[in-house]
């Protein structure tokens, strides 16, 4: 026997709703309507071969649960005589309760989720606050305290006091630029919105720079880079890339020791390029080389105290991603430290034609 069938849900504002239907159904007559909530409303069958509104097209059942009635099933087996006898009357029964039970579970599941989302939500704002207010407040604390010593004590300051006292203001400041700018970063992916400008980039170039940039940070930390002879340029967004070095020497810098050393190397693997920055630091726990690149987790260092903001590596990975590159921690040579490679996809540089010349090409 072949026939239609309705669920009708509350919706948000309480009223009922048709949530499904086969085949696909949108619309009901008036009485059909007062049937659907008079079913709902009482617990009872109505609508056609039922003693309320039997006038109308649809006959509905209530979709009854412990919580009460959260729905109305309705069903239309259009001219059929004998389509509500006593037997169907009993399968239709237990089919209402089976209907009941999966949009409980659907339901509940949903609860489930909404909880969860909320919960993300909370915990998400939660580190998003703490971050701010230690990378906000720390820097700032500095740059005022400098600051003020210059204004107060200014004539009774020697050279080398004065020029300690600006760097510190001058480092603090370009500190708190980064976090700034990861905090702009992390709010662009989120959005989808983070596109490379790319150009032709020297990698040692984009190096240099990040390492000057952390030299503060790095402070008696040695650093060596190895920039194989067989990189190619890169087509990349170098604004970015640096961003990416900077954050991950700025990282390793925080889990090394002052006397530690840190390396960066460079080489080329077919259509890759792979950097790595290896520190000989306290390295990060097995279970957690996957995490730290989530945002706002925060490894831990062997003291227990918080080590960075939970930013860094996040803003990494996207930034990589959305060269159409990776990233992750790899097992250090030597078991120790920690070990970051991201790999980014190289292009042939194209040729450049020359009035006068033969075409250059990249590598003659």
């Amino acid at each position: 026997m072949q026939g239609r069938s309705l669920v009708l849900l509350p919706d948000d504002t309480g009223r009922l709703s048709i949530a499904a239907g086969y085949p696909p159904e949108d619309h009901l007559s008036t009485t059909d309507w007062a049937a659907s909530h008079w079913c709902w409303e009482h617990g009872l069958p109505a609508g056609r071969a039922s003693e309320t509104l039997p006038l109308a097209e649809w006959h509905f059942l209530p979709l009854a649960s412990q919580k009460g009635c959260i729905g109305v099933l309705g069903i239309d087996f259009g001219e059929a005589e004998a389509w509500l006898d006593p037997e169907r009357r009993r399968l239709l029964g237990a089919l209402s309760d089976q209907v009941a039970v999966a949009v409980e579970r659907a339901q509940l599941a949903g609860d489930i989720e909404e909880a969860r989302v909320i919960g993300e939500t909370e915990k998400l704002r939660s580190a998003l606050l703490s971050s701010i207010s230690h990378d906000l407040r720390t820097p700032l604390v500095s740059i005022i305290g400098s600051a003020t010593t210059l204004g107060d004590r200014s004539a009774s300051l020697g050279e080398a006091d004065r020029r300690e006292l600006l760097d510190t203001i001058l480092h603090e400041a370009r500190r708190l630029n980064r976090f700034v700018q990861n905090l702009l970063d992390m709010t662009r992916l989120g959005h989808g919105v983070l596109e490379p400008k790319r150009e032709w980039s020297d990698i040692q170039e984009i190096i240099g720079r990040a390492v000057r940039s952390t030299a503060p940070a790095l402070g008696a930390r040695s650093i060596s880079v190895d920039v194989r002879s067989d990189v190619p340029a890169l087509y990349v967004d170098p604004v970015l890339i640096e961003q990416v070095l900077v954050n991950l020497l700025d990282n390793a810098a925080k889990f090394t020791a002052e006397d530690g050393h840190i390396a960066v190397v460079v080489l080329r693997r077919g259509v890759w390029l792979k950097l790595r920055v290896a520190d000989d630091g306290v390295g990060i726990a097995a279970e957690d080389r996957e995490r730290v690149f989530d945002m706002f987790f925060r490894a831990r260092k062997k003291d227990s105290s918080t080590a960075g903001t939970g930013l860094g590596l996040a803003i990494c990975r996207g930034i990589v991603e959305a060269h159409g590159g990776t990233i992750g921690i790899v097992e250090a040579e030597n078991g120790r430290g920690t070990v970051v490679e991201f790999n980014v996809p190289l292009r042939e540089m194209p040729s450049v034609d020359v009035e006068g010349d033969e075409p250059w090409r990249a590598g003659s």
